[in-house]
């Protein structure tokens, strides 16, 4: 997931691909590609999932964090952005309808 958004930035300061991802996450939060509020939680998964995957550790506490972090992140990047992009839609339809309204109406 982190490599399309390295790949969208024109920031030529950008780790390279083959960088391991917490480069890549410490970069995109210092660039703000990434809400920074989702650091800390970002680190953690980092780290348990390294765990998971080197040690085999995994609790149901570390996937629920997962979970969390998977859920915010989320709607940070799609829902959010979609969410806005509606509302402006409605707001533009509500004015353009009301200029071709006020436009009718005789003075």
């Amino acid at each position: 997931m982190t490599l399309p958004l390295l790949a969208a930035s024109t920031d030529k300061t950008k780790p390279k691909p083959r960088d391991t991802l917490g480069r890549r996450l410490a970069w995109m939060f210092d660039h703000k590609i990434l809400p920074v509020e989702l650091r800390e939680l970002a680190t953690c998964i980092r780290e348990d999932g390294n765990d998971g995957a080197h040690a085999g550790t995994i609790t149901k506490a570390d996937a629920d964090d997962l979970v969390d972090f998977t859920i915010a992140l989320l709607e940070r990047l799609v829902t959010e952005p979609k969410r806005l992009e509606l509302a402006k839609e409605r707001r533009d339809a509500r004015r353009a309808a009301k200029s071709v309204t006020e436009s009718e109406t005789p003075s």
